[in-house]
């Protein structure tokens, strides 16, 4: 799985299935956190669940690529959003509502859906 983290609160997920994790930044300053590692895992997580979709709908989930986003709120500081921009090319539109529904069934999501608002947006265009 490849990770690319694009900014403070910003990272890019891909090539789930590849073996091994390849975690990069083009800002020395940038560095994988415990708070990144955190809506990472809600990446992984939502692709596993398309992965189980896409394999039944016969659609290539390994063309998934993810754009995660996040917002903090203080006293006490914690998540407040995550916005996560699903680029899935060969879904047909048919299919970008399903897929919004499924996303939002992983376990993670369903874990803190309570506490932090998500928002899932599946396109079928290019990132």
């Amino acid at each position: 799985m490849k990770i690319q983290l694009s900014g403070d609160k910003q990272l890019e997920m891909s090539h789930f299935e590849e073996e091994g994790l390849d975690i990069s930044s083009n800002n020395p300053a940038l560095y994988f956190s415990a708070l990144a590692m955190f809506v990472a895992s809600l990446g992984r997580c939502t692709y596993a669940t398309l992965a189980v979709y896409g394999d039944r709908q016969d659609i290539d989930p390994e063309t998934i690529h993810m754009k995660l986003s996040w917002q903090f709120t203080e006293n006490p500081t914690r998540y407040q959003k995550i916005i996560m921009d699903i680029f899935w090319e060969p879904l047909p539109d048919s299919r970008i509502k399903a897929a919004q529904r499924v996303a939002r069934q992983c376990t993670i999501h369903n874990s803190i859906h309570d506490c932090v608002e998500i928002e899932t947006r599946v396109f079928n265009a290019p990132r």
